[in-house]
């Protein structure tokens, strides 16, 4: 079976963003295991943005990079249409993690910066970087 480039460019940012979706997944199932126990929302809301870090930026980042740098018409624009709302939504998660990792870490201030730096600061400025190229790339250029 043959594949084109076009449908390899679409199977890989399809596939990329089904990687994001299950790290997300990730998340939502360490929230549910949260919650069958004794919790805090400090806790739950850990549990449940841990999986946001740099390695799922880097996912929608090159899922929005397949987008952007392939040819006009080449990706469907529900394609386009879902990685720009799955940036925007990671972009927003990796923020909520970072305040979280602020302000109700568990360690020390120092720690806190630490791991807050180390995983979703990256992903939010991944994220958020391929969330704002998506929004504003002019197709006619």
């Amino acid at each position: 079976m043959a594949v084109s480039r076009d449908e390899a460019r679409e199977i890989g940012v399809t596939a990329l963003l089904l990687a994001v979706g299950l790290r997300f997944a990730s998340g939502f199932v360490q929230l549910v295991e949260e919650l069958d126990r004794e919790w805090t929302v400090r806790s739950a809301i850990g549990r449940f943005v841990s999986p946001v870090g740099t390695t799922m930026g880097m996912l929608v980042f090159g899922a929005a990079f397949l987008v952007l740098l392939s040819p006009s018409g080449s990706i469907g624009g529900h394609l386009q249409t879902w990685t720009t709302w799955i940036a925007g939504l990671i972009a927003a998660l990796a923020v909520v993690s970072v305040i979280n990792s602020f302000s109700l870490g568990f360690t020390n201030i120092s720690s806190r910066i630490w791991f807050a730096l180390l995983d979703p600061a990256g992903a939010a400025l991944l994220a958020a970087t391929a969330w704002w190229l998506l929004r504003n790339l002019d197709t006619r250029r």
